[in-house]
C-alpha cells in the first residue's frame, strides 16, 4: 500500500492515483468527493455522445434526428439516444468503375501493375488503389483494379495525379461516377426526459440503427463508451467521522473547511 498526507480546502484536489481516504483528526470531516469510476448515475439531458463511439457505422442514406433506445454493458437501462445521420464526404469506392476512352491523362500507358497512393488537389485523402493501364491514349483500359482504401472527402473536379515507380505521373479528374457518398453519424445526443438511469462512466451503450431502403430495413451495430463527463451526478458529498476510512476509492476530492486527510492506495 502506499500512504499520502495531503492538506485538504474549499478548493478541489486531485489525488496522484484512486486511494481511500482516512480522517486522522478528531472530528467529522464533510468531504465532497469523485468516485473511482463507481457512482451511479442517469445520463445528462442533451450530452453530446458524437465522439464516443467505438467505431461510426456507415450507413445507406442521410437520416433526420431518429430515436433509438439503448442496452447496457452494466447495469444502466432506460437512455434513449437521438441520432441525425449525414453525408460526412465522398470516398472513392466507384473509382473509374465502368470508365471508357480517355480514363487517365498524362503517361499512364504501359506502365506495369502496381499501388499507387495519389495526391488531391482538394479535401479528400486516404485513397489507395492497384491497377495497371492498357491500351491507347483514347481507349483507356484498366485491369486488375483493387481498392485498397477508399479514401474520404473527395469531390467531382478533384484531380488526382498518380506516380509511377519511374517517377512519371498521370492524373484523373474526378467525376460522379467515380465517387461514393458516406453516411455516418453526425451527431448523437441523449433524449430530454429519457436519461436512464444507473450508467457509471466506463460503461458502454449499444445501439442497433436501422434503415428502410426501398422496403428493406438495414440496421447497423453502434457501441459508445459513457465518460464521466456524460453523467448528471459525478461528485457526493460524504461525512467521514473521526478515525474512519472511506469503503470507497476517491479521484478528487475537496473539504467543507481546510484539514488534513490521509490517502491510502
Amino acid at each position: 500500500m502506499a500512504f499520502k498526507t495531503l492538506s485538504l480546502s474549499t478548493v478541489n484536489k486531485t489525488l496522484p492515483e484512486p486511494a481511500y481516504i482516512h480522517n486522522p483528526t478528531a472530528s467529522s470531516i464533510t468531504l465532497t468527493v469523485t468516485m473511482n469510476s463507481e457512482l451511479f448515475s442517469t445520463l445528462k439531458s442533451g450530452a453530446s455522445l458524437i465522439d464516443r463511439p467505438y467505431t461510426l457505422p456507415t450507413l445507406l442514406a442521410a437520416q433526420s434526428s431518429t430515436e433509438y433506445s439503448t442496452t447496457s454493458s452494466g447495469r444502466g437501462s432506460g437512455a434513449v439516444l437521438n441520432v441525425t445521420t449525414g453525408n460526412v464526404g465522398s470516398d472513392l469506392g466507384d473509382f473509374v468503375n465502368g470508365a471508357t476512352g480517355v480514363i487517365f491523362g498524362g503517361t499512364a500507358l504501359g506502365k506495369d501493375y502496381q499501388t499507387y497512393t495519389p495526391t488531391a488537389t482538394g479535401s479528400g485523402a486516404g485513397f489507395q488503389a492497384s491497377f495497371q493501364v492498357r491500351g491507347t491514349a483514347v481507349a483507356q483500359v484498366v485491369e486488375g483494379l483493387e481498392i485498397i482504401n477508399a479514401g474520404t472527402g473527395y469531390a467531382v473536379g478533384d484531380v488526382l495525379t498518380f506516380t509511377n515507380s519511374d517517377t512519371t505521373t498521370f492524373t484523373r479528374t474526378l467525376t460522379s461516377g467515380d465517387i461514393s457518398d458516406v453516411f455516418q453519424p453526425t451527431a448523437i445526443t441523449v433524449k430530454a426526459g429519457a436519461l436512464g438511469d444507473n450508467y457509471k462512466a466506463g460503461d458502454w451503450l449499444y445501439v442497433t440503427l436501422s434503415q428502410t431502403i426501398e422496403l428493406v430495413e438495414y440496421t447497423f451495430p453502434l457501441e459508445l463508451q459513457i465518460k464521466a463527463a456524460d453523467l448528471t451526478t459525478t461528485t457526493f458529498d460524504y461525512i467521514l467521522a473521526s478515525g474512519k476510512t472511506t469503503p470507497f476509492q476517491a479521484e478528487t476530492i475537496k473539504a467543507g473547511a481546510t484539514t488534513t486527510i490521509l490517502a491510502i492506495s
